[in-house]
């Protein structure tokens, strides 16, 4: 089964590397493509999302650093989210 693409654009948080200052270095983007409805996965409208601390260590660096958590990018923060099931 092919997944479902949706050539809509949805507003994100996009990292492309690992940033030096999260005030300075973060840039939202209006033109985010919308993720393929996987099966198995939902379409959520957000109404509010949120950078949370992992999101901040992983934007630094500090997840690989301490960890080994090599981060792959692009990477799209903000996974504290409420909203309303789409589809």
């Amino acid at each position: 089964m092919f997944p479902i693409i949706n050539f809509l654009k949805m507003k994100a948080v996009v990292l492309n590397a690992n940033v030096k200052s999260i005030d300075e270095d973060i840039k939202v983007v209006d033109d985010h493509p919308i993720p393929a409805i996987l099966p198995g996965t939902a379409l959520v409208k957000v109404v509010k999302a949120a950078i949370n601390p992992v999101d901040n260590l992983l934007a630094l660096g500090i997840m690989t650093q301490a960890y080994g958590w090599v981060q792959p990018f692009p990477y799209v923060g903000g996974e504290d989210f409420s909203g309303v099931v789409h589809s």
